[in-house]
């Protein structure tokens, strides 16, 4: 499936795996050229997230963003663009190559504030596959009640090898527990941090 120059609204939802466009891909996923600002995502349970709610397989998503009027609020597994992902793969990144497909070239960020439990991050609320993150960020405030809360990727989960690479994130960070972090809430593998702000 595929979302191109998509629009947002509000949206209050009882119940787990709520994202902006998709609330669970167990398929392959692509989001391309879209913006989106003056969003409030609020659920009662878990995995939120401002565009997908959980991914279990490949999710792509390029020259997209969420905007700084936005607001997203869950318990656990909430991230600004992706709630959880597990199994698969990730792709953030802009893409110039190919303009006439995607938009313009943006790179993938998070303005919105995010909210929940633990797993709460700017970008990923839980990240529980093996992988890069490259030149994204996130500028929004993140807060969670309890543990794992990050400025990209709340939890980076399971013990398995990542690397973050010229990314950064701008936002105050809150937690009322431990394993907090301005990029990375928790890291359980290997994790590898290049270039970072």
């Amino acid at each position: 499936d595929a979302f191109t120059g998509t629009t947002l609204s509000s949206t209050t939802a009882n119940g787990n795996y709520v994202g902006g466009l998709v609330g669970r891909s167990d398929g392959v996923l692509n989001i391309y050229a879209s913006t989106f600002g003056g969003t409030t995502l609020s659920a009662t349970g878990h995995d939120v997230g401002g565009l997908v709610g959980s991914s279990t397989a490949t999710l792509d998503i390029r020259n997209t963003s969420m905007g700084s009027s936005s607001a997203l609020q869950g318990t656990y597994y909430v991230g600004g663009l992706v709630g959880s992902v597990s199994g698969g793969t990730l792709t953030l990144r802009a893409d110039a190559s190919s303009v006439a497909t995607y938009g313009n070239s943006v790179t993938p960020y998070s303005a919105a504030a995010v909210t929940g439990t633990y797993g709460v991050g700017g970008l990923v609320g839980n990240m529980s596959m093996a992988g890069t993150l490259s030149d994204v960020y996130a500028t929004g405030n993140v807060t969670g009640s309890s543990y794992a809360v990050g400025g990209l990727v709340g939890w980076m989960n399971g013990n398995l090898a990542r690397t973050l690479k010229s990314s950064y994130a701008t936002g105050t960070v809150t937690g009322a527990g431990y394993d907090m972090g301005g990029l990375v809430g928790r890291s359980d593998g290997a994790l590898n941090i290049y270039d970072a702000n």
